[in-house]
């Protein structure tokens, strides 16, 4: 007996990391809002390597959001998005006062993480 039927796997992420240690060039998936274990507001970033051998595989992180105005968290915010591409000058240009960091500033762009 014969089958098939149509499937497109254009957007599939299996979630495998890469088999070894290293530098990665990654670009960001999808970031998700959640709760951690200590009731911290985090985001969930989760990211597929872009090319090399470990291509496909993903890479899943996150950040706490700033409690504060001077959270020590929002130096490690600031080194992610200059890694994402983003120019530091126009960071704190375009995030003075109560502008707000949504999905499009991150999702779809690619940097380099350091996987452990």
């Amino acid at each position: 007996m014969s089958w098939s039927f149509k499937i497109n796997f254009s957007d599939t992420v299996v979630n495998a990391p890469p088999p070894t240690e290293g530098i990665y060039k990654v670009k960001i998936v999808s970031t998700e809002e959640y709760e951690s274990q200590n009731g911290n507001a985090r985001l969930r970033i989760n990211g597929e390597v872009s090319e090399g051998p470990a291509k496909g595989c993903t890479i899943n992180d996150g950040f706490n959001f700033p409690k504060s105005p001077d959270d020590g968290v929002i130096r490690f915010w600031m080194q992610f998005l200059v890694s994402l591409g983003h120019e530091s000058a126009e960071l704190r240009k375009k995030f003075t006062g109560r502008a707000e960091l949504v999905p499009e500033d991150i999702e779809g762009r690619e940097g380099y993480c350091h996987y452990t």
